[in-house]
């Protein structure tokens, strides 16, 4: 039976840019689409907790819009997601993300 420890391990190269000093908020998705890392950041940002975000997909986790709002987030994310698994150049976009308070976030 694995632990959510291993399952969290991260590549050396993930771990280093993790701990870049940045001012961004950070999360890294697994390719089963599942977070594994989410830092204080994140945690300011969005009002959720590491404990309540790591192990869960990020489609099921993260509620948002894209920019217009023609697209959910989750379906966004999946398709960036496909694009990066396939090697391809990932497009910068805006999205808006829902917070706990009930608010919401614009983000590039």
């Amino acid at each position: 039976m694995s632990t959510l420890r291993e399952h969290t391990e991260l590549p050396q190269q993930v771990k280093s840019l993790i701990e870049a000093r940045t001012v961004e908020a950070v999360f890294v998705v697994d390719p089963e689409y599942r977070i594994v890392h989410w830092d204080a950041r994140a945690e300011s940002l969005t009002g959720l907790l590491a404990e309540e975000m790591v192990g869960k997909p990020c489609y099921e986790a993260l509620q948002g819009e894209c920019e217009g709002g023609a697209n959910p987030f989750s379906a966004q994310v999946c398709s960036l997601m496909r694009l990066a698994h396939d090697g391809q150049p990932v497009p910068g976009y805006e999205m808006r993300l829902f917070t706990r308070s009930g608010g919401s976030e614009w983000l590039t």
